[in-house]
């Protein structure tokens, strides 16, 4: 009888609430919905704030209250996990009031919205990169930041995001056998990032990518190619003279090597 009890009275709080909702809806009072607005984002309930302030936002568009009735917009959405929209509402909100107490906090939220939709590095990464541009667009509109640490922070993750997912390209082209594609993509991958997080197994990778190239080459172009291999041999260890990886580099230098030393004797 008691649990009976307990969910009607449950269910009775649900209907008032929800017909004290509707009323609110419905009045006429805009100074009502606002402060009900605000009571609703103030408790955790932001989907009923969100469809009051949708209202509100038009109708205060040009008041003291405009400001505060859009950044509580945006921060609804935030604080529902929508990203995709409240970068959206926060970056619109940067530019529309450019000297709100509200706008460095939003311009920053915008791009945490970018990171926080940066997908794994298996994905394009279209919005790793508009992440990073709107950071560095921060930083530059706000040197002096109390964020500082943080964004610098965030902008090495997702610079790092990046190196993996070149670094990863590279190791696919390799993996099919596409191994001059490989070395190209390394190529590109240091030059665009030469202090990738990744740069000391790009430099492997491109060892190995040139000797498996040179391996499948026409016998007039093997030993020039394997020269490649020695070279790139050469700058690694003047790179990494302590390596993980030099066990297995110099494997591939003495394999390059042993195969130049067979073609030079079989041209005597």
């Amino acid at each position: 009888m008691r649990k009976i009890l307990f969910v009607l009275f449950v269910l009775g709080l649900g209907f008032s609430s929800c017909s004290e909702y509707q009323a609110v809806l419905k009045s006429k009072d805009n100074e009502f919905k606002y402060t009900k607005a605000k009571e609703y984002y103030e408790g955790g309930m932001y989907s009923k704030a969100i469809s009051l302030l949708e209202g509100l936002i038009n109708v205060y568009r040009g008041t003291d209250k405009a400001e505060e009735v859009f950044y509580l917009y945006s921060n609804c959405h935030y604080k529902q996990r929508d990203y995709i929209q409240a970068g959206y509402y926060f970056k619109n909100f940067s530019q529309t009031y450019r000297n709100s107490k509200y706008t460095e906090e939003c311009l920053y939220l915008s791009a945490y919205c970018n990171y926080l939709s940066s997908p794994k590095t298996s994905l394009d990464q279209k919005d790793t990169k508009e992440a990073l541009a709107s950071f560095e667009f921060f930083l530059s509109k706000y040197p002096n930041t109390t964020r500082m640490d943080d964004v610098k922070r965030l902008i090495k993750e997702l610079q790092t995001k990046l190196e993996e997912k070149t670094y990863k390209s590279a190791v696919l082209y390799y993996d099919l056998g596409y191994f001059q594609s490989a070395y190209v993509a390394v190529k590109a991958a240091l030059q665009e990032s030469p202090s990738s997080a990744f740069r000391e197994e790009l430099m492997l990778l491109d060892m190995k990518a040139r000797y498996e190239y040179a391996d499948n080459s026409v016998l007039g172009k093997q030993a020039e190619r394997y020269e490649d291999v020695i070279k790139s041999y050469t700058l690694f260890l003047d790179v990494y003279p302590q390596s993980q990886y030099l066990k297995v580099a110099t494997r591939l230098q003495e394999r390059a090597q042993n195969a130049l030393d067979k073609l030079k004797v079989a041209q005597l």
